[in-house]
């Protein structure tokens, strides 16, 4: 335990000082963690685009280089045109001469071998004319005549008819191709050979005189995707809009005429590419995207733009891609120094602060944790060491004030003690035991009365459990080791109880039983035996939930055998008296019938009204009988398949001339068909008569009393098939506080009319066993309509609860 107090108030020391480091920390640092962190947010940002743009430029520059270079190639090979037109309209009405075609032959020599040297090393150059034969040609299938003396026709070539279209013209180009052997991009164009100037040809027919096919050799493709120096690890790839690769560096990976690799930037440009004059024209990538090789890169790229200006045969390269990516590690290495130099700076500063604030914090925090050693001492119930501090600040006050609390409270836990022990002796010496549990089944507290009337032994220093069950009768009492974490039983006992009491109502709402015990399955005789009295009334928390429970043992063992010999004495009186009562009713009522002779007028009065008095005191002292049987649990229950309408019917019927007497309403409503139930059908009848009687007794003149019976499945929190009977009436009604009390017996209300109409105040006392040991219900609520008593009971279809 000293331990652990040590441990709590290092970590007091710790948490003091920590929170005044934090709150100077927050002071002082905020402000530059501020500026660092906007530094580096922004100067990265900055930086990223820097980067991103410059690799847009150096796409940019690489895509205008190529597009120069095939420009100023087409121009070259363009002004040649004029110069070869005269010989190619010759041939062009040849008609067949040999003579002909070998003569243009001869001119066309030179401007074979220049447009060799526009075009590039060891290309192809072919001179068609409006017929499609080979007038002039490089290439070795085409360079000689045939046998027959004429050029070879290529007018069934894709080049040749496209470019010729008809003698209309147009410029074509085929799809560029690299010569792996030579290591060079090809471009093979063909280009209309026009009868007049090229502005003069939109608006002629016919205008094409004969086709020029020239191969464009390009090594400028494969020099401007090859890595500077000074950009060291720069992959530069050129594709076209479908992202097919024309040139790549070696250090990509990639091969010419597959595909690039789809991520972000890639898919960005081919896009745009598809969407013409209306997509972008060059972007970048700066959040760096992984490339085949798993390394992440930060890319830029551009594309070629149309321009009406341009000549139409550029069709197949005019939407040329340029990619441009650098590892990240290289391209953002001033970032990487960016954040060092914040970093360094902030960890410094912070270094600087956390120092300044420690012994800032040290200064406040030590006499403060005087007040919490002394606070700590207090709650261990020490309350005589004073708190000594040298100053008149605000600590110095703080201590002066817990001075004199530490006083106050040693003054209240002082009278708290005394008036604890003064309870503790009240509780402790209370004739009636007492047990205080948790809803857990925990006891809290234990007197010694309960401990003795339990046959408990000593409970002190264990963990005790309790449990009263009241469906199989036991209380069971276990008592756990506390030395160990985990309890360990150690004993545990039980007590089982025969419920005495014959009311399940007391149990139900007042939770009394009255009990005879015995311990672990042994019945205690002599002095031992016991009845007790068990009392259980919950009590709230401060958010009034149930905290727990209070038991109350009265032990009732003197009161029991009074009431057992009071029951067993009226029981042998209503059996002595009954007889000659019997008797006495026959005699008068032979005399009333003239069997003995004729009486007179006064006679006849006289004898009728001992006549009734006699059957009115058969009909108490059967209910006495009656009575004590149900407390005696000996009331017999015959058990047999009864229609509880028929029941009702009969009774109602037999209680009717008492309805008319006072022109009260008797009604029965029940449903059709209504299930048989086991029960017994006198003792049922008699519910109905004391109801039903009841009800008339209490309703006024011109009233009405109603019989409802329904078909229920529900019997206070257990479920069960059912019937379920109302007697409704319209008298004065029962107040709330009094309907309990109404099943007690003897019990009657105190008003005027109840004396006035009499009775035992036995009636519902009966009713109430009679179902209850059928294994029902029987309770009170008001009438319908807020007026009156509607006395209603359950009764299960099963077989009911006997004795």
């Amino acid at each position: 335990m000293k331990d652990k107090n040590r441990t709590e108030r290092f970590r007091f020391k710790v948490g003091l000082r920590g929170q005044q480091v934090v709150l100077f920390l927050l002071v002082a640092l905020m402000p530059l963690f501020a500026v660092s962190l906007a530094i580096k947010v922004l100067g990265e940002d900055a930086l990223k685009g820097t980067v991103g743009e410059n690799h847009v430029l150096l796409a940019q520059e690489k895509l205008a280089h190529v597009d120069n270079a095939i420009s100023e190639k087409i121009a070259k090979i363009q002004a040649e045109l004029p110069n070869i037109r005269p010989a190619v309209m010759n041939s062009n009405t040849a008609n067949g001469s040999e003579a002909v075609f070998f003569k243009v032959w001869t001119k066309l020599v030179d401007s074979i071998r220049l447009l060799e040297t526009y075009a590039g090393n060891k290309t192809e150059v072919t001179i068609t004319n409006a017929s499609g034969h080979a007038l002039r040609s490089n290439n070795e299938k085409l360079k000689y005549f045939t046998e027959k003396g004429l050029p070879h026709q290529v007018n069934n070539t894709t080049w040749w008819q496209r470019a010729y279209n008809n003698g209309i013209g147009y410029p074509f180009a085929e799809d560029i191709r690299y010569d792996k052997t030579r290591k060079v991009h090809l471009l093979p164009i063909a280009l209309p050979i026009r009868a007049r100037s090229q502005a003069a040809a939109a608006t002629a027919e016919n205008n094409t005189v004969g086709v020029l096919r020239i191969v464009l050799v390009l090594p400028e493709l494969t020099r401007i995707v090859e890595s500077s120096l000074e950009l060291e690890k720069t992959h530069t790839i050129l594709t076209d809009e479908s992202g097919k690769i024309i040139a790549a560096s070696s250090e990509s990976g990639y091969q010419v005429d597959t595909y690039i690799e789809m991520n972000n930037a890639a898919e960005e440009a081919i896009i745009e590419a598809k969407r013409g004059e209306h997509g972008k024209y060059y972007d970048y990538e700066a959040e760096g995207e992984a490339d085949s090789f798993n390394e992440p890169r930060v890319y830029g790229w551009a594309r070629t733009r149309p321009s009406p200006a341009k000549w139409k045969e550029r069709q197949n390269f005019s939407n040329w891609i340029v990619f441009i990516s650098r590892p990240t590690a290289s391209a953002y290495v001033g970032i990487v120094k960016l954040n060092n130099y914040i970093f360094y700076v902030t960890i410094v500063s912070s270094c600087i602060v956390v120092l300044i604030a420690w012994w800032a914090a040290q200064r406040i925090a030590t006499p403060i944790l005087k007040v919490a050693q002394a606070a700590r001492s207090i709650g261990q119930g020490e309350f005589d060491s004073e708190i000594v501090v040298d100053s008149d600040d605000e600590v110095g006050t703080l201590a002066e004030e817990f001075n004199e609390m530490r006083r106050n409270l040693k003054t209240a836990v002082d009278k708290l003690t005394r008036e604890e022990r003064k309870l503790t002796a009240i509780v402790d010496n209370l004739g009636e035991g007492l047990i205080v549990v948790e809803p857990t089944g925990h006891v809290l507290y234990v007197n010694p009365v309960a401990e003795r009337l339990l046959n408990l032994g000593e409970t002190a220093g264990y963990k005790n459990y309790i449990t009263i069950d009241t469906e199989t009768s036991a209380i069971r009492w276990t008592k756990a080791s506390e030395s160990t974490g985990e309890p360990q039983i150690q004993e545990t006992q039980t007590v089982d109880m025969k419920i005495l009491s014959a009311s399940q109502r007391e149990m139900a709402q007042h939770q009394t039983m009255i009990v005879e015990m015995s311990v672990n399955g042994h019945q205690l005789n002599g002095d031992e035996a016991r009845v007790l009295r068990i009392i259980a009334s919950q009590f709230p928390d401060a958010s009034n939930n149930i905290a727990g429970t209070v038991y109350v043992f009265d032990d009732v063992t003197n009161e029991h055998e009074i009431e057992q010999m009071k029951s067993e004495f009226v029981s042998l009186v209503s059996h002595e008296l009954r007889t000659p009562l019997t008797s006495i009713i026959g005699f008068i009522s032979l005399i009333l019938d003239g069997k003995t002779g004729e009486i007179n007028q006064k006679q006849h009065e006289s004898l009728s009204r001992a006549h009734r008095q006699s059957k009115r005191l058969a009909v108490l002292i059967n209910d006495l009988l009656d009575i004590s049987r149900i407390e005696a649990g000996r009331i017999e229950m015959k058990q047999e398949q009864v229609q509880i309408d028929w029941i009702a019917k009969r009774r109602i019927e037999e209680l009717r001339p008492q309805a008319d007497e006072k022109s009260i309403s008797l009604r029965l409503e029940t449903p059709p068909n209504l299930p048989l139930m086991i029960a017994d059908a006198d003792r049922i009848g008699q519910i109905f008569i004391n109801l039903i009687g009841n009800a008339i007794k209490f309703t006024p003149d011109n009233g009405q009393v109603t019989v409802r019976i329904s078909k229920s499945s529900h019997n206070g929190s257990e479920q069960h098939d059912g019937l379920h009977i109302e007697v409704i009436d319209t008298g004065p009604g029962i107040p709330a506080e009094e309907r309990e009390k109404v099943f007690d017996k003897f019990r009657q209300l105190g008003s005027v009319q109840t004396r006035q109409q009499g009775g035992s105040g036995l009636g519902l006392s009966i009713a109430s066993g009679i179902v209850e040991a059928h294994g029902g219900k029987l309770w009170v609520d008001t009438g319908d309509n807020g007026q009156g008593c509607n006395f209603q009971f359950f009764i299960p279809l099963e077989k009911g609860k006997n004795g």
